[in-house]
Parts: C-alpha cells; structure tokens; sequence
C-alpha cells in the first residue's frame, strides 16, 4: 500500500505510482469489466496501449499535485 498525500483534497500521484495504478486500472479492473461485458454479450474493447491516442488531459497543476491532471477530450 501506498502512503496517501493530499492537498486541497486532491490525492496527489507521483510518476513513480504510475505504473501501479496502470496495473491496477488497465490490467485488473479494466479487464474484468471487458470479461463481464461479453459474458453479458455487450461488444468490448479493452485499451491498453493506445489509450494516450484516446484520452487527452492537462496536468492541474504539476509542481503541486503531481500527475493529476483533467481530462480534456476523450476521442471516440
């Protein structure tokens, strides 16, 4: 488990946390909400490596919060 920092609320994200949530997000809960989809005959496509070609974000502030950032655009 992770030490938890937060500032005005915001739960601040290290570039070295990135890939444990990637795994986290991507490789678990991504994947088991895919598997549910078909099991439930509801086409799916899992992203994984072209998800920074889908969703576009700015860091909020990355001095202060790290990588936490708002998404801008999401491209369907």
């Amino acid at each position: 488990s992770l030490p938890v920092k937060k500032i005005n609320g915001l739960r601040i994200t290290r570039q070295s946390d990135m890939e444990l949530i990637h795994h986290a997000l991507i490789e678990q809960v991504g994947a088991e909400i895919s598997q549910k989809f078909l099991q439930e005959s509801i086409d799916s496509i899992q992203l994984k490596a072209s998800l920074s070609k889908v969703v576009k974000a700015d860091f909020l502030d990355k001095e202060r919060y790290g990588y936490v950032g708002k998404v801008k655009h999401i491209n369907n």
